[in-house]
């Protein structure tokens, strides 16, 4: 891989659009990666795991190289049908109980969206990434990248409810970015079952 001594700094603030709120913590759902110009090298693929426990998916957003392999391990007393409707990184791996897992490969760098077939509240998502050089933003929205190459290039930032943004800068870089997204999408993305159907309404 082709690397560099240049590095971006910076932080990034999310704001609440009309009608929408921001729970405490929601900032670190924040991911930041750079391409150069000139093309990023392939990033090393890996391993990782999105929980299913009470009803909820955890991590509920995961960053990950281009051809990762992400693992659903159910961890809940009560069947689970993970699938994704993503254009051209669609899924569906049925319907499995506790104890039980099952995963898929994400060669496509795009965001892809995740759902239970069973429950409407479960959503996940992933943001599979097209270079080695991304990050998470900390609890105060603060990221760096380091070990780039000089030279122009996209910086993109992307949060599940503020959707992509991206940002032509030149590296090196003269002071830490600051960079302002604004939550307009809800927590949960409207949806269908798999069959297009509706859910259920939840029992009382």
């Amino acid at each position: 891989m082709v690397e560099g001594n240049e590095q971006v700094q910076g932080r990034i603030e999310l704001a609440a659009g009309p009608g929408q709120q921001i729970a405490a913590g929601e900032i670190t759902n924040t991911i930041v990666y750079f391409v150069p110009a000139r093309g990023a090298p392939r990033p090393k693929p890996g391993r990782y795991s999105i929980v299913t426990r009470n009803k909820r998916f955890e991590p509920e957003v995961l960053v990950v190289p281009a051809g990762s392999t992400v693992s659903f391990p159910n961890q809940d007393e009560i069947l689970h049908n993970v699938y994704s409707p993503s254009t051209g990184a669609g899924f569906d791996l049925g319907l499995y109980g506790e104890g039980q897992s099952a995963e898929t490969v994400f060669n496509r760098a795009t965001v892809v969206q995740i759902f239970c077939n069973v429950h409407h509240s479960m959503h996940a998502d992933v943001l599979v990434a097209p270079t080695p050089w991304f990050a998470r933003v900390d609890g105060e929205g603060r990221f760096a990248l380091t070990g780039l190459p000089p030279g122009p290039g996209t910086l993109s930032l992307w949060h599940p409810r503020s959707g992509m943004i991206a940002r032509e800068i030149s590296l090196p870089l003269a002071a830490p970015l600051l960079e302002k997204l604004l939550a307009t999408k809800p927590v949960i993305p409207e949806h269908q079952r798999k069959d297009g159907a509706s859910y259920r309404p939840p029992a009382r």
